[in-house]
This record gives structure tokens, sequence and C-alpha cells, in this order.
């Protein structure tokens, strides 16, 4: 994310003495008011490898913007203690030899608030554990869902309840993965994670329930800290076992095949299990299974139109109830978290959003979807942080201070995306009703659908491409190729090109109304449920299939196409805009292949030892900025040779890890500190040679939480 962006200047200006500018040399720190006066709009912070390149890569840097509002009468020291016990928990995360948890920061936190902290951070471990995949070496925990976790205080500032939302998780997770030679399983738990290999293995086939109990018995610590953890929001050990037992059916149909015999023509799916069916559930027998996945079925007048579908649209149609059966699991996961979180509601809340973070494995449907979803997140941050606050500046009459530039406005882009006229979800949407009337509606006559319905050679697939093709085309009518900066046409037969925040993205259209189809209630209905809930009552998937059919729209609706998604998307904006919250926006990505990030565990363990009263609430920026040492020595010192010189301007100035920080070859810094660098940088204060062979002695810094001047002694 490339912002042009000043530190937050504060208005009480004349509170504070004038400072003699000279005497800042050895200074400690610089106030805000002083690089206001020097700062101008020509300031620009631009690493070409640590932009925020969107969630859709991965070797990108962490980033964290942290939105508060409404006003409060507590001091500056108190956000400057709250920033800075945030980023000590972040580094030292980073640094931990072994492997440091959030329940292990419970121990220095109040007692009062620890049993609701330890159930919030528990919950963020186990939606992580069932939304975060292995993707590449490069990206070894990224969230596959965007979520919010809200935290509700009563009117004394108390924490008190608790509530998880997921606004969108990726449907595309079980397509197999090219750019690996194993079809590595990319989208389960690390605990349940099997390559395709044993998978396919004939002897790994005759796992049963003892398979499971003996598991448990014998399992690692990682198992053991999950059905710990779920035990915690009800999930007990029966329960737990019957969870997994369905994960592993999951995973097992997912590896498998469908194939036309030869001599029959008919399909068949090899490696169907006696286990399996019995993981599973929701089926009999073989025939049942085989029956369900290789056909398709509309329901017209009460009649039942049935057919068998091709070897492509079957095979699809297994990775897809795979999809169904484990995203549901989640929802379920969800469902008993937030239950045993507390149901009340109070008008004082935290919220933590984690964006999606993905790659180029995601389909391109997925891909499109975060995309837009991070991109209204991003028009959202880009108003509430800094165009407001220059409209606020500007209304105070503050001339001194100099307006945030930003380096993109991205509306034009979400309007490419969400506009009713030619926006490219309503072309979606368009085609997927088209569908919708067709196939499924009971209004028409059951002959002349019947014709229709069994003439096409191939519904599935042959009739979806002739839709996707029309999206495009459609595209190419509304917005004219060269003339829209945001679109253009793509390299390949049905792609086109989007220019978002972080760069292009090329889309094809391929799988785009199936997709968005899939996502709709009617097919479920129509191709699913009767499968998953009559055949076997008694079953987990009857229980979790039958729940969510009684289940009234509260936020956790399975069915995400494109519609829901802009509700989704627009009922969030509209929330943050509109209460007197505290946001923290976490661009998650690692650091490093073996370093997880920052997550809401993390951040949430911080704040147990606040009450909401303690919060300041005023619009303000924390972010953190990063450069590899030869980056920030040829930004500040013109190429010197060294690099004891980086060393020796922290020891100098006496920052603290918590704002001057060097790890394996990169310097950290937090927003205070860098732009006091600035400061000195522009007006040549910081010279090489007297960094490099200062020695110590006293000089006279000013105090950021007062006006008074003191003497500290230089280390």
């Amino acid at each position: 994310m490339n912002f042009r962006i000043n530190s937050e200047i504060s208005t009480n200006s004349e509170n504070n003495p004038t400072k003699d500018l000279t005497s800042l040399e050895y200074a400690f720190t610089i106030t805000n008011e002083q690089i206001g006066k020097i700062l101008t709009t020509n300031i620009n912070h631009h690493v070409s490898d640590n932009q925020n390149s969107g969630p859709v890569y991965t070797s990108i840097g962490s980033q964290v913007l942290i939105s508060l509002e409404t006003n409060s009468t507590v001091s500056d020291s108190d956000l400057k203690r709250l920033s800075s016990d945030y980023i000590n928990t972040f580094f030292s995360a980073n640094n931990s030899s072994d492997d440091d948890t959030s329940l292990e920061m419970l121990k220095n936190i109040s007692s009062k608030n620890s049993k609701l902290f330890e159930k919030i951070i528990t919950s963020q471990y186990v939606i992580n554990c069932f939304t975060n995949a292995n993707l590449d070496e490069n990206n070894m925990n990224s969230s596959r869902a965007n979520s919010l976790l809200e935290i509700q205080y009563n009117d004394t500032g108390k924490p008190v309840c608790a509530k998880s939302y997921i606004y969108y998780i990726e449907s595309n997770r079980f397509k197999s993965n090219p750019s690996q030679k194993q079809n590595k399983n990319i989208f389960l738990p690390q605990i349940v994670n099997q390559s395709s290999e044993s998978m396919s293995n004939e002897s790994d086939m005759e796992y049963d329930l003892t398979y499971f109990k003996s598991l448990l018995e014998n399992s690692s610590n990682e198992m053991d800290k999950l059905k710990l953890s779920m035990e915690l929001f009800g999930i007990n050990s029966e329960l737990f076992l019957k969870v997994f037992q369905f994960i592993y059916g999951i995973t097992k149909l997912s590896f498998l095949k469908v194939i036309e015999n030869k001599k029959t023509k008919k399909l068949e799916i090899t490696g169907i299990t006696e286990c399996l069916i019995e993981s599973l559930g929701f089926v009999n027998n073989e025939s049942e299974l085989v029956d369900l996945i290789t056909t398709t079925k509309s329901a017209v007048n009460k009649n039942h139109i049935i057919k068998t579908l091709t070897l492509e649209a079957a095979n699809t149609k297994m990775r897809e109830l795979c999809c169904i059966l484990y995203r549901q699991t989640v929802y379920w996961v969800l469902e008993k978290i937030n239950f045993n979180l507390g149901n009340e509601k109070f008008k004082n809340t935290l919220s933590i959003l984690d964006t999606m973070g993905t790659n180029n494995d995601t389909g391109d449907f997925d891909l499109m979807c975060i995309n837009y979803f991070n991109e209204r997140l991003f028009r959202f941050v880009n108003y509430e942080m800094f165009e407001s606050q220059n409209a606020y500046y500007s209304n105070k009459g503050l001339v001194d201070i100099p307006n945030i530039e930003l380096g993109i406005n991205n509306k034009r882009c979400i309007d490419f995306f969400s506009s009713s006229n030619f926006g490219i979800f309503s072309l979606i949407d368009e085609q997927t009703k088209n569908i919708i009337k067709d196939v499924y509606s009971k209004t028409h006559l059951l002959n002349s659908l019947k014709k229709f319905f069994l003439m096409n050679d191939d519904l599935q697939s042959i009739y979806f491409k002739s839709c996707d093709t029309k999206i495009v085309q459609q595209l190419n009518s509304n917005i004219q190729p060269g003339k829209d900066r945001y679109f253009c046409s793509g390299l390949v037969k049905n792609s086109f090109k989007v220019t978002h925040y972080f760069g292009k993205v090329e889309y094809n259209t391929s799988g785009f109304t199936k997709n968005n189809l899939s996502e709709s209630k009617i097919y479920l209905e129509n191709e699913y449920m009767n499968a998953l809930t009559k055949s076997k009552s008694d079953s987990f998937a009857s229980a979790l299939f039958n729940n969510q059919k009684d289940e009234k729209n509260n936020g956790m609706d399975m069915f995400v196409n494109t519609k829901k998604l802009k509700e989704n998307t627009k009922k969030l904006i509209n929330y943050m805009e509109n209460s007197k919250t505290w946001f923290v926006f976490c661009f998650l990505a690692p650091t490093s292949k073996n370093d997880s990030g920052i997550s809401t565990a993390y951040l949430t363990s911080q704040l147990s030892n606040y009450k909401m009263n303690q919060i300041v609430r005023c619009k303000r920026v924390e972010y953190f900025i990063s450069f590899d040492l030869d980056q920030f020595r040829d930004l500040f010192f013109k190429k010197n040779g060294t690099d004891e010189i980086v060393h020796k301007l922290k020891k100098k100035f006496k920052y603290n890890d918590s704002e001057f920080y060097i790890f394996e070859g990169l310097v950290f810094f937090n927003y205070e500190c860098f732009f006091n660098l600035v400061y000195l940088a522009k007006n040549k204060l910081l010279n090489a040679n007297k960094i490099l062979y200062h020695q110590p002695g006293k000089s006279t810094v000013f105090s950021n939480s007062n006006s008074e001047n003191f003497t500290k002694k230089n280390n």
C-alpha cells in the first residue's frame, strides 16, 4: 500500500513553547508540532518491495492500521503506551525461539478480564485452524476468509462478551494446486493435512473410527490443543471425534476421481470404501454417493428431471460437494463459538477485521470476490483515515498542517465491480438469473423445459461457458477497453484485466456463472439438500444442513454469491462508518516463510489490560514501516558504506526496540520514529561522521508528554 502520508498533528500547539531547532541535533525525540512545521507534501515513503501489494500476493511486509473514533479525555501518553505494548507483543512473537502463544501471554493479564479474553483468543485459534491453509512455502498461514471479531464492553468499560463473523470464505479450496508436484492438500489444518500420495495409497483407505480414537490417544500437542480449545465451546470429545471423522471423509473424497467405464460407458468413482461411506455419514452405500455426484436434478412442478453429467462436470461437482460440506462445518463451529461467548448486545465495541490473504492458486471467481472486498475496505480506510482528516484540518483553518496526499482514488474501480448499470457483478447476476429461470423455475411447462434440459449435451459446462462468454462481451460493450484505466481486455480468450490499488490482475470468466449459481440457495436445495438430509436423518451432515435450512439470515449465511458479497461488504462498511467503534485493520502477511505475521490473538491479548474508557478515541494512524539495511542507509545517509551507522544511530538517539528495531538485515520503525528521522534528514542533522564517532555526553532534550526540559545522558 503506497501512501503519501503525514503523521497526525496535534491541534494543541499553542500549549507548547517554541523550541530552538538548533538544539535538536542530539535530541532524543521531536514533537509532532515541530514536524508539522517542517514536513511538506513531497515526503513520500516508497519502498518497492515493502508496499502492501494487496493480500493476493505472498512476499509482503506486515502493516497494521488502527482507527479510533469519538471523543475522549485520555492523554497522548496512554495512546503511546497502548501502541508500544502492542508493538512489543509483535516483536516478542516474531523473535520467540519456541512456539510463543497468546495463551502464554495471559499470565500477565488482569485476572478480572483474563477468563473472557482466554475464551476470545482460543476462539480465534479454533477459527484459524479451519480457515487457514498451507498455500506455499512463502505463505504458511494465509487466511482464506474475511472475518471480524467484535468484543463488547458494558457501560463501565468492562469487556463482557464477543462475537465472530465470516463475511466471505473461499469456495475454491478443493481445486488442485497445479504448481505443486504433488496434489498437496491445501485447504485443511496442519493436523489433518496429508499428501495426495498417502491419501491415494490403498492401505490408507481402510481407516475407520478406530483410527481416529487412536489418533486422539496418541495425538500431537497441536491436536491436543485444538481438542481442548473446542471443548471450551461445548464441543466435547465425542463430538470432536465426529467432526474430524467427517473432515477425513471430505478429505478422502476430494482425492478420488470420476472415470468412465470403457465397456459400459457409465461413470464410476474408484476408491470408495466402507470407511469413506461411514465417515461422510449422509449416504447408505456407494451407489447413493455415485448417483449424487454423477447426476443433476431439476425440480419442475414437483417432478424431477434426472440427467447424467459429463465426466468433467461430475468431477467438478465432486469438488463442489467437498467445499459445501467443509464450509458448512466451519459455519457450525463458528455458531458454537458465538453461542458460548455470550449473546448480549452492548453499544461499546472493539472490532478486529482480518482481510483475506491468498495467492494465484485461487480460482479467478474467488480472487475477484476477495479483491473486491479488500478494494472496498481500502476505500473506507482512505476516507476515514486520510481524506476526512484533510477536511477536518481545512474546516479548522489549520493552514500550517500539510494535506495528506493519496496516490490513488479507487472509487472508479469499485464502480466497475458493483455498479448496477455496467458492473461485472450485475452481469454475472443476470446470467445466473437466466439459468435459474430456465432450469429451476416452476412456472414453465414441464414438457418444454424437459425438452430443453435433455437436448442440452452438457448443461454443467457448455451452457455455462456460453454465459461466461457473454459476460466478457457485455463488458467490452459497456466499457470500451483502453478508454477506462481500470479495465482492459485480457491476453487470453474470455479474460479481462482490472487495475486494483495494488496493481493489475487478469481474470478469466470461465466458471463465473457456475460458481455464482453454486452460491445460491435454490441450487443447494435442488442438487444436494435431499441427499444430505433425507437419506440418513441422524447423520452429522443432516444436522448441519437442517440447521442451515431453518436459520434466518443473521450474517453467517453460507450462500455468498456476488449479490450477497455486495450486501455483506456494504453492511460492514456502514457499520464501521456509523458506529462509535475502534477498528483494527490487519493486512496480514508473514515477514518470512516461518513467521505467521500479526494475528488477532496477539492483538486481542493486548486489550485485556484496558477498559473501554482507557482506549484513546481520536482519529489517528499507527503503522509500521520497514526497510532493509541497504535501503535505509541509502535513503538517510546517501550510500554510506557501512551498516554500523544504523546501529549507532539507534544508540545515539536512545530509541528502544518498540520504536527502532533491527532484525536479520531489516530495520523497523514506528511512525513517530520514522518522521523524527525524516525531520532530521531534511534539516541535515544526520551527519554520518558525527554519528559513527559520537562520544557519550549530555544534551538537552524535550519530553513528548510535557513542555519541561530535562537532561538525559547519552548512552
